[in-house]
């Protein structure tokens, strides 16, 4: 159910702005720069939460400390981030 939700909320966002390309754009042209900069700060506050979650999570499932997954887990993501679809 949640999966056709928001199958239904990303077609219609992208029937409504057609050009933007996060979140944060939507919002911005929707209410303005003070909402946008409020969740800005919310966006980065999650991204951070999850990701030390998640090299959390990798540290106790390999038996590894976490300043030593650190930096695999940041050239994993720099991998991703450069990549382009063919």
């Amino acid at each position: 159910m949640q999966i056709l939700l928001f199958g239904i909320l990303a077609i219609e966002v992208k029937r409504k702005a057609p050009t933007a390309h996060t979140i944060l754009e939507i919002v911005r042209a929707r209410w303005g720069t003070a909402a946008h900069l409020t969740f800005l700060f919310f966006c980065l506050l999650t991204n951070c939460i999850v990701r030390l979650c998640s090299i959390s999570l990798v540290a106790d499932t390999t038996s590894l400390h976490s300043t030593c997954v650190l930096p695999f887990w940041h050239m994993c993501a720099c991998d991703t981030r450069h990549r382009q679809d063919p």
